[in-house]
């Protein structure tokens, strides 16, 4: 069965380190580009991840560092990657998962700009399990009646996994040959967003999917936001707290950093933006008057021994008190969870946005100080990035 197509779709498959999609790499990426005619294109390399290859990982797919020594890394190959997959659909075998989570997140850690958003993604693995809860290799048979030869290798999963959803199509009936439907088909969820804090109700309308409005409209619960006086901590450049003026139409917004220079440019994107924002120069609350609905915060939270760790652009041209979060990255988390009580209407919220690996340590400082309905949400690219949750009482 030839695909019913109206973007070329790119059967991938990635060998990786290990499974962490944050900290992990790719060892090996293959790829069959399927064109609208039918025509097919395939491609595998290795990749050095210039890491070591665990030897649990070796056992799985046979890659080891000696093997990967001579070959490119990502970043080096990675616009030629975003080349080759662009308008492209996506499919692959528990990929919406794991491979283009992991992928994206090589692209942003290369410095590429891909949009992952606007694509398709058919996760054959979901609608194998979907109709018979079973592995690749027990797809690969019971569909082609083929044995899986060198599975765990990449080049092999991808070819099967491409001949499993063409016999797929054949066997069932009622799967179309329709991108649009196999990618709804093959997602467990109605999720609005990644970390399914919003989902579509039974009329296609977006709702809240935690906490104390769970079930009711985004559109209404937003609509709150216009009573709302904001506090942006930390602010920088503003782009939080201008960003929640313009989209929430909030009651107040006031904008706090400690740097002078931070906020005069807080002021002009305030201006650029037509927000009306209150400036205020303070370290932390020591010069805030008034009590808030919202704070919302991004404050420094990089631990100062891996400051020169970090990717030159954000290094050499961030200032260091945008970035360093002493020690442990947590110092100012500690202060502004232990103060914002003060600052902070009944059933006012405190928002955070955190490093990847801080959400236990961010949520466990803030359930010890009394926050309740404590939730992480994650990015487009499935990492951890804000933690926010609810102050029941005022502290005088």
């Amino acid at each position: 069965m030839q695909l019913n197509l109206k973007n070329p779709l790119v059967f991938f498959d990635l060998e990786t380190t290990g499974i962490n999609i944050v900290k992990d790499r790719i060892v090996e990426i293959s790829f069959v580009k399927v064109y609208p005619n039918g025509k097919e294109e395939s491609k595998t390399r290795r990749i050095n991840p210039e890491m070591p290859i665990p030897p649990e990982s070796t056992a799985i797919h046979g890659i080891t560092d000696e093997d990967v020594k001579d070959c490119p890394t990502f970043k080096e190959i990675a616009k030629s990657l975003a080349a080759q997959i662009e308008g492209c659909d996506l499919a692959g075998y528990n990929s919406n998962r794991f491979d283009i989570p992991l992928l994206a997140e090589e692209f942003l850690r290369a410095g590429v700009d891909i949009d992952l958003n606007k694509r398709k993604f058919v996760d054959v693995q979901t609608i194998f399990h979907k109709m018979e809860q079973r592995t690749l290799a027990a797809a690969y048979k019971f569909y082609c009646d083929k044995s899986l030869e060198n599975a765990h290798t990449a080049e092999a999963d991808t070819m099967a996994t491409y001949e499993v959803l063409k016999a797929q199509l054949d066997r069932y009936p009622e799967l179309q040959n329709d991108i649009n439907f196999l990618s709804q088909y093959s997602s467990y969820t109605n999720n609005v967003d990644f970390a399914g804090r919003m989902v579509y109700n039974d009329k296609g309308e977006e709702v809240i999917n935690f906490g104390k409005y769970k079930g009711r409209l985004v559109e209404e619960v937003l609509k709150k936001c216009e009573e709302a006086d904001v506090l942006d901590l930390c602010t920088g450049s503003g782009c939080i707290g201008i960003s929640l003026g313009k989209l929430g139409n909030c009651k107040s917004v006031t904008l706090s950093d400690i740097s002078e220079g931070a906020l005069f440019t807080a002021k002009e994107n305030a201006g650029r933006n037509q927000v009306d924002v209150t400036c205020v120069q303070s370290d932390l609350f020591a010069d805030i008057e008034g009590t808030f609905d919202v704070i919302v915060s991004n404050p420094p939270y990089i631990e100062s021994d891996e400051i020169l760790t970090l990717m030159p652009e954000v290094r050499d041209y961030e200032p260091r008190l945008a970035l360093d979060g002493s020690v442990d990255g947590l110092f100012f988390y500690r202060r502004i969870i232990k103060e914002a009580p003060k600052y902070l209407k009944k059933n006012g919220y405190l928002f955070f946005e955190i490093g990847c690996e801080q959400a236990d340590a961010v949520s466990g400082l803030m359930e010890a100080a009394g926050v309740k309905e404590i939730t992480i949400k994650k990015d487009y690219c499935g990492r951890n990035r804000i933690v926010f949750g609810l102050q029941t009482e005022m502290v005088r």
